[in-house]
């Protein structure tokens, strides 16, 4: 028997199983594999080829096994949850990318409703991009987070105040006075920063940012200890609880304004 009458018997058993019969596939190919042994011992490139058509097939099965099953064709009273349904969005845009959010509704049968639009338009905005992340390596995602990160920076001073008044819960000043003071300090950082983009025109600074760091540190312990008037050692517990907590909501913020400026930027 030669090799390619060999391939053809496997060829010819495997084109007669149906899709309900997928189970039956590994059992035929092991019976192939064994019989051509057993003709043919010593010779390997046979069993090779078999299990080489094997593995191709195996593999074309676990992908169709992959194939998504959208749940608002299984779904009778057509009430699918929120998590099915951006689910079925998302891939159904994998699917149509060039569909606007209300054919894909009407497509998949769902109600043109607001947050049904909304989700799938969410859904479309994040596959542009992820797209344009893709061509341009994120720089256009980056310009806009930049742009977000001084307001939120400024939402969040008044939270960072009123643990700075709780920090400083003693001291005789209003929630105001307190806020003058973030503002101020907030101000010198900004200051700061303004002095190193202007020089790193002229000069190279791209390794010296943290340069501007150590100095508004240095400003804010100085700041604090002239302002609330306490000796070196409460100051500096205070300053690092009061730095802990500002990289706390830096974080927090950073990863809202992340996002948002994803999805709506």
């Amino acid at each position: 028997m030669s090799i390619n009458k060999d391939i053809l018997t496997a060829t010819k058993k495997l084109d007669s199983i149906s899709q309900k019969e997928t189970k039956q596939l590994d059992s035929i190919l092991t019976n192939v594999k064994e019989e051509i042994v057993k003709e043919n011992p010593k010779d390997s490139t046979k069993t090779e080829v078999i299990t080489g058509l094997a593995d191709i097939l195996n593999i074309a099965q676990s992908e169709t096994k992959k194939e998504y099953t959208f749940h608002i064709k299984n779904d009778t009273i057509k009430s699918t949850n929120i998590f099915n349904k951006i689910n079925d969005f998302y891939h159904y845009n994998i699917k149509f990318p060039t569909y606007s959010n209300e054919q894909a509704l009407d497509s998949l049968g769902y109600k043109k409703t607001f947050w049904n639009t909304f989700n799938y338009q969410q859904i479309i905005n994040l596959s542009n991009k992820i797209e344009q992340f893709k061509i341009d390596g994120g720089k256009s995602y980056f310009k806009t987070l930049t742009s977000y990160i001084s307001i939120s920076l400024f939402i969040f001073l008044p939270i960072f105040t009123l643990f700075l008044k709780a920090v400083y819960f003693r001291r005789k000043f209003t929630y105001m006075e307190h806020l003058v003071f973030v503002f101020h300090t907030q101000t010198v950082l900004f200051l700061l920063f303004v002095i190193y983009y202007f020089l790193s025109f002229f000069i190279e600074m791209e390794s010296t940012w943290w340069v501007i760091i150590i100095l508004f540190l240095g400003y804010l312990y100085k700041a604090l200890r002239n302002f609330y008037e306490q000796g070196r050692f409460k100051t500096a517990i205070k300053f690092i609880l009061l730095n802990s907590f500002y990289v706390f909501l830096g974080i927090i913020g950073f990863t809202i304004v992340s996002i948002l400026s994803f999805f709506i930027g």
